[in-house]
C-alpha cells in the first residue's frame, strides 16, 4: 500500500512525527507530497494549544532520514499525483479542492482535533473546553463539507486533576499524531456517516482573545467534570 502524507513545502513537525511513526511501524512505501506554502496573516493567540510546527525537518530532509520515504513536490494541488497513492493522510492543514475530492479514486483521511459531530471547525480543543464538551479526536474521511466526512474512529482525550492546560493540550496533540500513525489499522472498519438530521452545531471559527482569556478558568471546571473519564 502506498501512503501519502500531504503538507506544505516547509519544515513541519507533525509531518515528521507521523512519518517517523509509520516508519517505526514497518511502513516503507510512503510519499511526502508537498504543495507550495501559502503565507497567511500571522496570529498571536493567548494560548498555543500545540507545539510550534516549523522548528522541524523539511519534508526533503525527512525523506533522506527515513528509508522507504520519498519527497514528492507538486507545483499546485491539481498536480498532485493521486493515481499513484492508495491513501492520503493529512498532516499539514492543506485544503483539498472539492473537484479533487469528487474525482480522485483515493481516500483522504484526517484527524480532527474534536469529537465529530459535536465539535466541528477551528480551535476545536479550545471550544470544547470553554463549552464544557468532552475533548477528543476523530479520524474521518474528508469530503466537501466541514468536518462532516464519514467517521472511522473517535477517541476522548483523558484529563487528570493534576493537569495544567499545557499538559492537557500536549497530550491531545500527541493523540492526534498517534491516531494518524495507527489510522491504517482502522481501514477495515465500516465508516459511519454523520447524522445530518441531528441538531448539529455550526462549525466554529478561530477563538477570539476575549474567549481565550476565559480558558484557564473553564479548564478548572472541565477537569472537575471530566477527570478520570476516557470516553
Amino acid at each position: 500500500m502506498r501512503i501519502g502524507l500531504i503538507v506544505a513545502d516547509v519544515r513541519h513537525l507533525k509531518t515528521a512525527q507521523v512519518a517517523r511513526g509509520l516508519h517505526k511501524a514497518g511502513k516503507r512505501n510512503i510519499g511526502i507530497y508537498t504543495v507550495p506554502f501559502v503565507h497567511r496573516k500571522s496570529r498571536s493567540p493567548l494560548f498555543e494549544h500545540r507545539p510550534y510546527q516549523f522548528d522541524a525537518p523539511h519534508p526533503r530532509e525527512i525523506a533522506i532520514e527515513l528509508d522507504g520515504v520519498d519527497y514528492v513536490p507538486s507545483a499546485t494541488m491539481n498536480d498532485l499525483p493521486t493515481e499513484a497513492v492508495d491513501i492520503f493522510l493529512m498532516t499539514g492543514g492543506i485544503l483539498i479542492p472539492n473537484s479533487m475530492l469528487e474525482t480522485a479514486k483515493v481516500r483522504f483521511l484526517n484527524v480532527h482535533a474534536g469529537l465529530i459531530p459535536e465539535v466541528r471547525g477551528l480551535d476545536a480543543f479550545k471550544w470544547a473546553i470553554l463549552e464544557q464538551m468532552q475533548v477528543g479526536i476523530t479520524l474521518h474521511e474528508i469530503d466537501a463539507r466541514v468536518d462532516m466526512g464519514k467517521i472511522i474512529a473517535r477517541r476522548a482525550t483523558p484529563v487528570f486533576e493534576s493537569d495544567t492546560l499545557y499538559d492537557f493540550a500536549l497530550r491531545h496533540y500527541l493523540a492526534e499524531v498517534d491516531l494518524l500513525v495507527k489510522s491504517l489499522d482502522f481501514l477495515e472498519r465500516k465508516p459511519r456517516s454523520v447524522d445530518v438530521a441531528a441538531n448539529l452545531r455550526a462549525p466554529r471559527m478561530r477563538m477570539k482573545a476575549e474567549d481565550e482569556a476565559r480558558l484557564e478558568t473553564a479548564f478548572i471546571h472541565y477537569k472537575a467534570k471530566f477527570s478520570g473519564m476516557s470516553g
